[in-house]
């Protein structure tokens, strides 16, 4: 029985671990609702805006990622690599923690193309396996990359049309 046996792991964990796998849970599914639910700009603006809170120590950026993962195998909706960063960068945001997403595409063994996710902190893919060595980036989401954007005015891009 399974199901057991995660019960009484569970149960051996430290209430700071379970607070973490609790908190996973949660980001695992906000971001699988707003995937589902908001077009791809907002989603980006609205993570764009989650400015990094003042930093804290605890807990480990790898308890952090252990949880993400842990939930992302046993919750009962789809959370495979976009959710699992998305849910990764606002835990890490929460602690001051700066991080990136990264989105990025490879032509698979059938010619489709397979596109992937994955979340570098202190440029180190922390969660979503092989990142750039396998994928070509074509897009990373960061509070930073907000701040250094400049501001776009739809009126000068109509104006020049």
């Amino acid at each position: 029985m399974s199901w057991w046996r995660d019960v009484r792991r569970l149960a051996a964990l430290s209430w700071g671990e379970r607070r973490l796998l609790l908190e996973a849970l949660i980001e695992l599914a906000r971001a699988r609702w707003q995937l589902r639910t908001l077009p791809f700009n907002q989603l980006v603006a609205h993570l764009q805006r989650s400015a990094p809170a003042e930093p804290v120590a605890e807990p480990a950026t790898g308890r952090i990622t252990w949880s993400v993962r842990v939930l992302a195998r046993r919750v009962p909706w789809r959370a495979d690599c976009f959710p699992q960063a998305i849910a990764g960068y606002r835990m890490l945001q929460r602690r001051g923690r700066l991080a990136r997403i990264d989105l990025g595409v490879r032509r698979a063994a059938d010619g489709q193309l397979a596109g992937h996710a994955w979340l570098t902190h202190d440029d180190r893919v922390v969660l979503g396996g092989p990142g750039p060595e396998h994928f070509a980036p074509l897009h990373a989401i960061s509070a930073q990359s907000a701040q250094n954007k400049a501001p776009h005015d739809d009126r000068a891009a109509s104006a020049g049309a």
